[in-house]
């Protein structure tokens, strides 16, 4: 397994070339690019912006482990309305056209979501059927988009009150029934409503990548997440159960928000936390 760090875990005021910095500094091998519209690369970032960004990251021997952009909090591809499920596929098209020029064989992508409150502030809550049917939909006319760039769509499981279970997300992903359609599996994501040694025994195979942060199950809202071996996941259960699959791929730190002062502390404790929980050596 390899290390890999979202760059939102370092301060936005910082230039993604000094997050990439600092990240290999402290001993991570790649980096989960975010394309929003508030960084230096977003999705109207084009090929010759992206190759620049790809070209420093070799230089310094780091690669690009996912591609993401919370804009598809905005536009779920599980909307009811035309106009923004259109804008959706249009969003999940250009992150994997991005991943392709950036030699990436990951785009985190949203499943669809029942209720995207979460960050929208004018949510759109969508009957739960409706939001399953309108996914499956949007990612099978997606499927032929990523086998043509050798992208997979790795989904996440979100709080989005959207397939809650290890078992109905296993049975999302066997109805779409592609190679290039698997899971991004959220350790922290799944404290409030489960056990993550669970879902990634029942999902196995179908996890592409892996996102860990840790979450306090006494504050239970989003301000329960908290850096690793701070909250209550069992790390010694998730871990086994990770080896039990026989998983090898990345394991990407999604600890947030930077911290204001010294943001690199955090990246550094994260690193250092992920070597002792995986036994990754330094």
């Amino acid at each position: 397994m390899k290390k890999s760090i979202t760059l939102r875990s370092l301060p936005s005021q910082m230039s993604t070339q000094e997050k990439i910095l600092i990240a290999k500094k402290c001993g991570y091998q790649g980096i989960e690019i975010n394309l929003e519209p508030d960084q230096d690369y977003n999705l109207e970032s084009d090929v010759s912006e992206l190759k620049e960004f790809l070209k420093f990251a070799k230089s310094n021997h780091m690669e690009i482990s996912g591609v993401y952009s919370r804009e598809q909090w905005y536009y779920p591809i599980s909307s009811n309305n035309k106009e923004i499920c259109k804008t959706a596929i249009n969003i999940v098209k250009r992150l994997l056209e991005s991943a392709e020029v950036l030699e990436c064989d990951t785009v985190l992508v949203l499943p669809g979501v029942v209720d995207n409150s979460l960050f929208n502030k004018e949510p759109e809550i969508t009957p739960y059927l409706d939001a399953y049917n309108n996914s499956l939909n949007a990612l099978s006319s997606l499927e032929k988009e990523a086998n043509s760039r050798s992208v997979v769509m790795a989904l996440e499981n979100v709080w989005g009150k959207f397939l809650y279970s290890p078992l109905e997300f296993s049975n999302f992903i066997d109805e779409l029934n592609s190679e290039y359609i698997k899971v991004y599996f959220d350790v922290g994501n799944v404290v409030r409503i489960g056990y993550p040694e669970d879902w990634i025994r029942i999902l196995n195979s179908k996890i592409h990548a892996i996102h860990v942060k840790d979450f306090k199950t006494s504050v239970d809202n989003i301000n329960g997440f908290v850096g690793l071996l701070q909250g209550d996941v069992d790390w010694v259960a998730v871990k086994k159960a990770i080896s039990d699959i026989s998983y090898k791929r990345w394991i990407t730190s999604e600890v947030l928000p930077a911290y204001q002062f010294h943001s690199e502390a955090l990246v550094e404790e994260t690193s250092k936390a992920i070597s002792r929980i995986f036994d990754l050596g330094k």
